[in-house]
């Protein structure tokens, strides 16, 4: 029985160690994507307006 008990302490472990792996790529994903569209939606702005920078205001709404 406590070799059982071990044995799934350590699958769950496992299970737990992958979800979590799995969770900081997709973050990951998430904040690159973001960080592209930021960077896009800056751009947009910043041409639009050269003489006053108003990215932050739309990244709000």
């Amino acid at each position: 029985m406590v070799r059982a008990a071990g044995g799934r302490h350590i699958i769950i472990h496992t299970i737990k160690s992958a979800i979590l792996q799995e969770n900081v790529k997709i973050k990951s994903a998430i904040l690159q994507e973001f960080a592209l569209k930021k960077s896009a939606i800056l751009h947009i702005v910043y041409n639009r307006d050269k003489n006053q920078h108003v990215g932050n205001e739309i990244l709000y709404l």
